[in-house]
């Protein structure tokens, strides 16, 4: 089915969801596993977990209540998006980490880490979503060398 660059769509959220779950879990299952070589428990993995999917939440959210639009339009509400989720997930983890006291390193690296795969998982939608939709125009042929 071809659709012109026009066309008003919405991102895949659902898999866009699982997909950013998915991620803050196993970075979360990751944080534990190491934490539990180090003595340390799963705690720093849980609590990044509880860091990570509030932002997570949020930023779903806010693509969910946008109304649909070109292909091309998403790009910058999908970024403002990642913007907010980085920005509650760091505060939600720097309220962690003065209040509960998890082993620094290794509970930031996690919740960064899952923070960039959330990044790279919405910017791969995104730009799956526009190239699929502009595949559907024919290339033009204006400034082509012969």
């Amino acid at each position: 089915m071809t659709h012109d660059a026009a066309t008003p769509v919405r991102p895949p959220l659902a898999r866009l969801s699982v997909s950013m779950v998915v991620a803050c879990v196993a970075a979360a299952g990751i944080g534990a596993a190491i934490g539990t070589q180090k003595g340390l428990g799963v705690t720093p993995g849980l609590l990044s977990l509880g860091a990570s999917l509030p932002g997570v939440i949020v930023s779903l959210l806010l693509l969910k209540i946008r109304p649909a639009q070109p292909a091309g339009m998403w790009a910058v509400p999908v970024i403002a998006g990642s913007m907010v989720r980085a920005f509650l997930t760091l505060i939600i983890a720097l309220g962690i980490l003065f209040s509960m006291d998890p082993d620094r390193a290794l509970f930031l690296l996690t919740v960064l880490g899952a923070l960039l795969v959330c990044l790279a998982i919405e910017v791969g939608v995104v730009l799956t979503m526009v190239n699929t939709r502009d595949a559907a125009q024919p290339a033009s042929l204006e400034g082509a060398r012969s």
